[in-house]
């Protein structure tokens, strides 16, 4: 019985008119069978909740984490700022740092606390680095729905629309047939990625570029 047919189902039992109940048959079974499903519903209906309740609290843990790792940034661009506050000689001696170093610090502290902030914080950016570093992350050229430009000897210059990315063996003869290859699909054919800035591009006019550079080559 789904949610609305239960509901419905109680309602007549509450008010005796079991004419009105998609399920009625006898008085006693239709009951024990409205009684069952309504429990089961109940159930159903806390164990959601209590799986909501749980995703809520770790997300607010994740972002206390976030905001304790802002704050800990906050206080040592605040230390650093402190000292390059102080332009007397004697303090620049003391951090070993002339006062443009400790600038250019500071606004490297910066934007490094707007990068953790956009991305999700630190663990965010622990797991893209891990990921990174074990060749799982792939910095992809363009994005679904983009129009690419292709040049090519027998089709000097055409556009496709990219439809998804994977990785497998060209469907064309474009690169080496590989498992490894990184490839866009697009309306018209598979792409390696490395040809991005070589026979494919972003734009009409670095195609024809790259087209002229091939003549007069």
């Amino acid at each position: 019985m789904t949610r609305d047919e239960i509901v419905l189902a109680l309602r007549c039992c509450a008010e005796g008119e079991c004419h009105g109940c998609t399920i009625y048959n006898d008085k006693q079974s239709c009951q024990e069978r409205v009684l069952g499903a309504a429990a089961d519903l109940i159930e159903n209906q806390q164990r959601h909740i209590e799986a909501l309740m749980q995703a809520n609290d770790s997300l607010k843990d994740a972002i206390a984490r976030r905001d304790k790792q802002l704050e800990d940034m906050n206080q040592g661009m605040a230390q650093l700022a402190k000292a390059v506050a102080v332009k007397e000689e004697n303090s620049v001696e003391d951090t070993g740092l002339t006062p443009e170093e400790v600038s250019a610090l500071i606004k490297d502290w910066s934007d490094l606390r707007t990068i953790v902030g956009e991305y999700g914080g630190i663990d965010r950016l622990r797991e893209l680095a891990e990921a990174d570093k074990d060749e799982r992350c792939v910095v992809l050229p363009c994005k679904v729905g983009d129009t690419v430009w292709i040049t090519g000897s027998v089709r000097r210059l055409y556009s496709e629309k990219v439809r998804t990315f994977f990785c497998g063996d060209p469907s064309y003869s474009r690169g080496v047939a590989d498992n490894g290859v990184k490839m866009i699909r697009t309306t018209g054919c598979d792409i390696p990625i490395h040809e991005f800035g070589k026979t494919v591009f972003l734009t009409r006019e670095e195609a024809e570029k790259a087209l002229e550079a091939m003549v007069d080559g």
